[in-house]
C-alpha cells in the first residue's frame, strides 16, 4: 500500500514537473506576436490559417490555428506549448525548443488567445 502511494505520488509531482504556468498569458501576447511574426509567419501566415508564403509548399500544410478539428495534440495551451517545444512529427513542424521557454510561453500566449480560444469557445456554443 505505501508502495502505490508513493508511485502515485511521484507520478503526479513528476508529471506536473515540467508544466508551464500560464496563468499571466495576457501578459504575453505583445511578445509572442513578435516571435511568432519572426518564427511562425512563413508557414502558419498572417492570420494563422496556415497561408503562409512557404505554407503552400509543404506536405502535410501547416496548422490552421482557427479550425481546432485539426490539432492532433490538443487545444490546451500546455499542448500547444509541448508541440512548439517538440515539434510534430511526420509534419513540417520542428522543434523550437532553441527559443527561450519564455519566449516559446508567448508564441504559445499569442496562438492561443488570437485564434485557438475563440474557436474552440465558438464550437461549445454549437
Amino acid at each position: 500500500m505505501k508502495k502505490s502511494l508513493i508511485i502515485i505520488i511521484s507520478f503526479v509531482f513528476c508529471s506536473n514537473a515540467f508544466a508551464v504556468s500560464f496563468d499571466d498569458c495576457a501578459s504575453h501576447v505583445k511578445k509572442g506576436k513578435e516571435i511568432y511574426q519572426t518564427n511562425c509567419f512563413t508557414c502558419h501566415g498572417e492570420k494563422g490559417q496556415g497561408k503562409g508564403p512557404a505554407g503552400e509548399y509543404l506536405t502535410p500544410k501547416p496548422r490552421n490555428f482557427s479550425k481546432i478539428g485539426t490539432f492532433t495534440k490538443g487545444t490546451k495551451v500546455q499542448e500547444i506549448f509541448d508541440s512548439i517545444t517538440k515539434g510534430l512529427e511526420g509534419t513540417s513542424m520542428v522543434s523550437y525548443a532553441h527559443l527561450s521557454e519564455p519566449d516559446r510561453k508567448s508564441v504559445t500566449c499569442y496562438v492561443y488567445t488570437s485564434w485557438v480560444k475563440p474557436a474552440v469557445d465558438a464550437a461549445k456554443k454549437k
